[in-house]
């Protein structure tokens, strides 16, 4: 996966503000998620930049949606693009004693993957994480099915599980 081992480069263009729990030094790709009660969605992307985040969050959720973040500079417009944002400062806390967000369900959600991903797919090449990723969130969302296949086929006739 990269993104566990020291940065052999860094990322000359990426506009850092606050260096709490991000650097602007990064190996490997980039992995954005979102989750909501039993659905999760990653995405492969080449930068963690406001450019390529927040055109993304706009597209997959609607607007009015609340979204819990940490405190990360990138997600700092949210609130003005019509979202409700509530965030927390992961250096205090893991769930904001005032609001109540948390990001752990994503955090949780995020080992869950890269551990089933790195144990299954060892060796594999990155150009196939996000189809890695996408069965991952196929699955969890699909956890409480008795039969995977039949669910599968299900999906083939376009019939929602």
């Amino acid at each position: 996966m990269g993104g566990n081992a020291p940065a052999k480069s860094k990322d000359e263009e990426a506009d850092v503000q606050n260096m709490r729990n991000h650097s602007a030094q990064i190996d490997g790709p980039w992995v954005f998620g979102l989750h909501q009660v039993d659905v999760c969605h990653y995405f492969v992307v080449e930068r963690g930049d406001k450019g390529t985040l927040i055109p993304l969050i706009k597209r997959e959720c609607e607007v009015g949606s609340v979204i819990y973040s940490d405190e990360w500079w990138v997600y700092s417009s949210l609130t003005a693009e019509g979202f409700l944002h509530e965030t927390v400062n992961l250096q205090e806390n893991y769930i904001d004693p005032t609001s109540g967000a948390h990001t752990q369900a994503i955090e949780r959600l995020w080992l869950c993957a890269k551990v089933s991903i790195l144990k299954k797919k060892r060796g594999g090449l990155m150009y196939h994480l996000q189809s890695h990723l996408d069965h991952y969130c196929w699955r969890m969302k699909r956890k409480s099915e008795p039969d995977l296949f039949v669910a599968f086929l299900d999906n083939v006739r376009g019939i929602a599980v």
